[in-house]
């Protein structure tokens, strides 16, 4: 008779301890999985009193790199203070926006001069430099990368995921997102190409020193969520200024009852910009078209480094005509 009761304590006994076993293993994954805090951006909105005012030719320093000179030296100064990238939103305001915009008017006046240039971007802070470079994309004639419809619904579309080794396997030249990216560059006029190429680069360098940075804060941390949450951050922070969309496209959109906000898509372009295709395609890009003469034409280009067929050459030659020919937002 004593044993019965027995049993039932010993099963008690043992499912209490299974249920301690497995809060303990959610608990030990949701340490796994935290990813550090990346701040939302949404308040503050970039705005410069001269949009769309500043060629890019008139931004050379010099005949070459076809990359102005003044956002070189802007990811310069970002380049020596980060990890970590929340550096980059400290004391961001309203005033310093307005500040901000003053200081990039003197910058462009004195471009010229590397060394005033320099003295006053290290006088700045590191959110104020973020600011600065926010604003020098709103300045520029054109966005750097204005995304084709055809584009934007590759991207609506999905089918891709975002990894920190993916980007540097040779395979993600064949993906479909990255044979799009690289029809969609070729629409681009050289200096577009090469400020998108080099931006590019430098923020997915930025995202990968910010995993490292992290797991040697906290070894326990999720690399792929810090991966994914810093490319998000950067695209709250640059993807309202960097990319533009076609006006008819998300007329169209909208009409067809899609209504995702421009700056969401644009945040979604951004990331897979950042995270989706393979830095081979930007240290590529980059080797075509920093240092070629910005009067040679994209198609060019295209002929003498890559000889495609001729049907990649019609191509390239209509998605130029087309990017030129629509109006963005």
């Amino acid at each position: 008779m004593s044993s019965t009761p027995r049993r039932k304590s010993d099963l008690s006994e043992a499912s209490q301890e299974s249920k301690r076993a497995s809060e303990f293993t959610l608990d030990q994954v949701e340490i796994h999985l935290k990813t550090p805090h990346y701040p939302e951006l949404d308040n503050i909105q970039s705005r410069t009193a001269y949009p769309g005012t500043v060629s890019y030719k008139f931004m050379l320093t010099d005949r070459l790199p076809n990359v102005p000179n003044l956002l070189i030296q802007l990811i310069k100064r970002i380049d020596s203070e980060v990890p970590p990238l929340v550096k980059l939103c400290y004391g961001q305001n309203k005033d310093s926006l307005t500040e901000c915009d003053r200081i990039l008017t003197t910058l462009i006046a004195t471009k010229k001069d590397t060394e005033l240039c320099d003295t006053i971007i290290n006088s700045c802070r590191l959110s104020e430099v973020a600011h600065l470079i926010q604003l020098f994309f709103l300045r520029l004639e054109n966005p750097p990368f204005v995304a084709p419809p055809l584009f934007c619904e590759t991207v609506c579309g999905g089918g891709f995921f975002i990894h920190p080794r993916k980007i540097a396997r040779k395979e993600s030249l064949c993906s479909r997102v990255a044979k799009v990216t690289q029809e969609c560059l070729a629409g681009l006029n050289i200096y577009q190409q090469a400020t998108v190429s080099y931006f590019i680069q430098r923020c997915q360098r930025w995202c990968q020193a910010e995993v490292a940075y992290q797991l040697k804060q906290d070894y326990t941390i999720s690399a792929n969520n810090t991966y994914t949450e810093a490319i998000r951050f950067l695209s709250r922070m640059f993807a309202d200024c960097f990319v533009g969309l076609p006006q008819a496209y998300v007329a169209a959109r909208t009409m067809s009852g899609h209504c995702q906000p421009t700056l969401e898509m644009k945040r979604e372009v951004f990331m897979t910009l950042v995270g989706a295709v393979g830095y081979h395609i930007w240290h590529g890009n980059s080797i075509d078209t920093l240092y070629i003469p910005g009067t040679q034409q994209p198609g060019t280009l295209s002929k003498i480094y890559s000889r495609p067929s001729s049907t990649e050459t019609c191509l390239a030659k209509h998605s130029m005509h087309k990017v030129r020919s629509f109006n963005w937002i």
